[in-house]
Order: structure tokens, then sequence, then C-alpha cells
């Protein structure tokens, strides 16, 4: 589970990082990141589980509790201080564990790549 401290909750970080981050994609998840300043503090994770693309409220679920789960195996990528927001897609919904995460993992590296220019 991902701890208390490194989630995402209010509505206007999840605009600043809309807004100001760097975002990379794939077919199953859509990565929002936006490096911290000062490069200190905990990595906060949000996610983005919409009724478009997502209609019945278990696959929902299901998927956010997937990416709550590779997010917290996956911590240490994230950076200290940085700010990030996984919008799942309609594929997340049919991906395995194993996809899910590697194609987190690579949306991640690419968007972190974007920032670092």
């Amino acid at each position: 589970m991902l701890p208390r401290a490194n989630r995402l909750k209010k509505s206007a970080d999840f605009s600043k990082v809309f807004r100001r981050g760097y975002s990379a994609g794939n077919k199953t998840v859509l990565v929002h990141h936006l490096p911290a300043p000062s490069g200190e503090g905990n990595p906060l994770v949000g996610f983005v589980v919409s009724k478009k693309s997502l209609p019945r409220a278990v696959d929902r679920n299901l998927v956010k509790r997937r990416l709550r789960a590779v997010c917290a195996m996956r911590l240490q990528n994230f950076g200290e201080g940085t700010v990030t927001v996984i919008r799942a897609r309609e594929k997340a919904k049919t991906a395995s564990f194993r996809q899910l995460t590697s194609a987190v993992e690579q949306a991640l590296a690419r968007a972190q790549a974007k920032g670092k220019q």
C-alpha cells in the first residue's frame, strides 16, 4: 500500500501538476510529473481513473489498487520532493499487473527525461 505521506490529495496540487508538469504516456497510462525545485521531501503520487475511460466502478477501483501497488513498490524511482499524477487509460483495465508496472515505469522515465532538458 502507498504510505499516507506519499499520497497526493489536494485538488490544487493535481491542477499544478497538470499545468506545470511534464507528461509522457503510452496506451495504458499517462504520467504527469513535476520535478521538485528544492529536491527535498517525500515524493507525492496521485491517480486519476475517469468514468469516461472506465465506466464501471469495479474496474476503476481495481485499476487504482493496482496503480497504488505499483507505485508503492517503485517509490524510490520518483525522486525526492517530486509530484506525480498517473492517469489510467482504457487499456489499463485489461493489462496484467506486469504490463501495468512496465507501462508506468516507461512513461515515468520519459516524463522525468523531459523535465531534465
